[in-house]
């Protein structure tokens, strides 16, 4: 958890702007723009999608001959 996440957890302070997510990625393929994640409709089990787009802090480099 990031500083300012678990800060705001213990003390109550404040609140985040934004969610931070874990993707996981192909190492070989573009980091994603856009992903489709899960959310619950309203007070019942249905779910439904949702496209998120994604910011990056930082992107590594990617080799041009192997892609890694």
């Amino acid at each position: 958890m990031d500083r300012v996440t678990e800060e705001t957890r213990q003390h109550g302070l404040g609140h985040v702007g934004f969610a931070r997510a874990l993707v996981e990625a192909d190492a070989a393929r573009k980091l994603p723009n856009i992903v489709r994640i899960f959310v619950p409709c309203d007070e019942s089990t249905e779910l439904k999608t949702m496209a998120v787009r994604l910011d990056y802090q930082w992107r590594p480099t990617q080799c041009p001959r192997c892609c890694i």
